[in-house]
């Protein structure tokens, strides 16, 4: 299922809601270019890209043509977009998968 409005609401209210900030959204602007946020803690420390992958086989033309959402983290959480109640336990479990990531090595965005 594609990413719908919604998706994308529900993900930034899900990482608001876990004292995540969203630095910054990228459509994807060339076949070889990821769609990606770039989030934070409110104080720019453990940064990391949020990327929206697309399916190979359609021509994937912007971030509303996601099917999913992956966090560039160790251990790369993902939730794939779907309706109902499929959806909110997959965000709910990739914001639990982002919380418990270690960020050791993953340097402040905000210096």
């Amino acid at each position: 299922m594609k990413m719908t409005e919604r998706h994308l609401t529900d993900l930034e209210t899900a990482l608001e809601r876990a004292k995540w900030r969203v630095l910054e959204k990228r459509d994807r602007e060339a076949r070889e270019d990821p769609a990606y946020w770039t989030v934070a803690r409110p104080d720019g420390s453990n940064g990391f890209r949020i990327v929206f992958p697309d399916n190979p086989e359609l021509a994937f033309q912007s971030l509303r043509d996601a099917y999913a959402v992956e966090a560039e983290v160790p251990g790369h959480p993902k939730a794939y977009f779907a309706r109902g109640s499929s959806w909110t336990k997959e965000l709910t479990e990739f914001i639990d998968a982002l919380n418990a990531a270690e960020f050791n090595s993953i340097e402040k965005t905000n210096d």
